[in-house]
């Protein structure tokens, strides 16, 4: 028998689906598909399939140092469950949710799967500003000499 528990959750869900729905005016969908660029989108949404690679990887080779040698498979959807729910919540506080599913079906303690996914999270904002302050770097140096020091 379900417990009160999940009704609670898929009311929940549902209540917060219809609420997306609602925001995102779906009813106007079958006109933004006559209008769409399929080509153009189609593309687009290739360019993603790397990314998402990219992340699996990424968590492979994390939970790796970290001693646990996951299917990229699992990882994939688990990367993708994490970095969209990310995307959606304050802080990417929804990439937590990845930690539930490394404990219970990968059997990853909580304390490894929760600490795999913060590096994850801190890492990459890190390195993009990292990176952002070496290509400010070479930009202000392969400038004019009086420019690099007005700006400085």
């Amino acid at each position: 028998m379900l417990s009160r528990r999940f009704y609670l959750h898929t009311l929940l869900a549902a209540a917060l689906m219809a609420l997306v729905l609602w925001r995102a005016r779906f009813w106007d969908l079958p006109d933004v598909f006559r209008q769409l660029d399929w080509p153009v989108a189609l593309a687009a949404l290739a360019t993603n399939v790397p990314v998402v690679a990219l992340w699996a990887a990424r968590s492979y080779l994390v939970l790796r140092k970290l001693g646990h040698r996951l299917p990229l498979g699992s990882l994939l959807l688990l990367s993708t469950l994490g970095n969209v729910a990310g995307t959606l919540t304050p802080a990417g506080a929804g990439d937590l949710l990845r930690v539930n599913p490394l404990k219970e079906k990968h059997e990853v303690t909580t304390t490894t799967a929760l600490s795999a996914v913060l590096y994850e999270r801190i890492y990459v904002p890190a390195l993009l500003i990292l990176a952002i302050g070496v290509a400010a770097a070479i930009e202000l140096l392969s400038g004019p000499l009086w420019m690099t020091l007005v700006l400085l």
